[in-house]
């Protein structure tokens, strides 16, 4: 028992110490719900702000705040967080359809990977949000694959 419980702790820590950050800033596309542009900028070690605009019914741009930890390595990260979104909305299959606002907030989970020696990065993620739009509460969920050149 002793053992297993200095094992867990030397685990434990050995996880801490990993940095996550292997780039500062990245910039590429996204591809799903919504499609269109993402930015990322690693303020710390495991903490990165991401924004996203994209093309949906509609325009969106989109503020998260996420969290990296180290699955195995500083090359494959898990993340999760939060933020908000706005934007236009425009409901193509009604006849009587308008343009309206929408706004909401948001969160994300995924995962992220960077190539060693090629400056491109790439994540999944998985992005519910709430959202009032026309007077109404919508819950969105939609998934995306996004591509980043790595500035540095």
């Amino acid at each position: 028992m002793k053992f297993c419980t200095a094992l867990l702790f030397a685990l434990l820590f050995n996880f801490y110490g990993l940095q996550a950050q292997i780039y500062e800033d990245a910039v590429g596309l996204r591809g799903g719900f919504p499609t269109g542009l993402t930015y990322k900028h690693m303020m710390s070690n495991d903490l990165a702000f991401e924004g996203i605009v994209g093309i949906r019914s509609g325009i969106t741009a989109t503020a998260l705040l996420e969290k990296h930890i180290p699955i195995f390595n500083d090359l494959l990260l898990f993340y999760f967080g939060a933020g908000a979104h706005g934007g236009t909305f425009y409901n193509n299959l009604d006849v009587n359809a308008k343009t309206v606002a929408e706004f909401g907030v948001d969160g994300i989970v995924g995962v992220d990977f960077t190539f060693p020696d090629f400056p491109l990065n790439f994540s999944v993620d998985i992005k519910p949000s709430i959202a009032l739009r026309d007077g109404r509460i919508k819950y969105l969920s939609y998934g995306a694959l996004s591509l980043r050149y790595v500035l540095r």
